[in-house]
């Protein structure tokens, strides 16, 4: 039993995140990330990014309605994730959309780590994936099961639910979690000259 990557493409997204940061090297010498490029990096897994609308969260049903849009890699350096690379699939190919830093990286790696040693994994095959609900800025590993009713869920700092970061909760426990925010968010937009504010 084990936690399962999807791997369909994997060593091209590996060569094309070598190839864009030796490039950012060579062409942009004054680049903020300049020192973290220059040093001894490894590429992690690619991650699977799942999108949620508040409308997903309302509905109750995120496992269902969540839609894949973009892959991310992590930049290890000694085991810590220092950045992230996003992709797009692209004409039957990849292209990099962004490259940062900040918490997020760190805490996918941490989620990821736990869940692999997690004894819950132990025991059944699950599909790794993450969920970003960008509406209520929240993100979360999804450990996707064969029987979608066994999903695992682990919310990842930084957070602003209630929910026990890098801890395993059930879908039921998101949404309810992530319901009020975004109530309170689609209220907000459905008030005249709101709707262009976000959400």
């Amino acid at each position: 039993m084990a936690l399962n990557f999807i791997t369909m493409g994997a060593l091209e997204r590996h060569q094309l995140i070598s190839d864009y940061l030796n490039e950012l090297i060579e062409s942009q010498p004054q680049h903020p990330l300049m020192a973290l490029l220059t040093s001894s990096l490894d590429i992690s897994e690619g991650f699977r990014l799942y999108a949620s609308t508040l409308a997903d969260i309302l509905s109750g049903n995120i496992c269902d309605t969540a839609q894949p849009f973009l892959w991310r890699h992590l930049l290890l350096q000694q085991g810590q994730a220092v950045a992230e690379v996003d992709l797009i699939e692209a004409q039957e190919s990849w292209r990099v959309v962004a490259l940062h830093e900040g918490r997020r990286a760190e805490g996918m790696n941490k989620a990821d780590t736990l869940a692999i040693h997690a004894p819950e994994t132990q025991q059944q095959d699950f599909e790794v994936r993450f969920l970003e609900c960008p509406g209520v800025h929240f993100m979360a590993l999804w450990l996707h099961h064969a029987d979608p009713l066994k999903d695992l869920w682990m919310a990842v700092a930084p957070d602003h639910t209630q929910l026990q970061k890098y801890s395993f909760v059930t879908e039921a426990e998101v949404v309810s979690a992530l319901t009020p925010q975004a109530q309170a968010i689609k209220d907000f937009l459905l008030v005249p000259g709101n709707e262009n504010t976000g959400g």
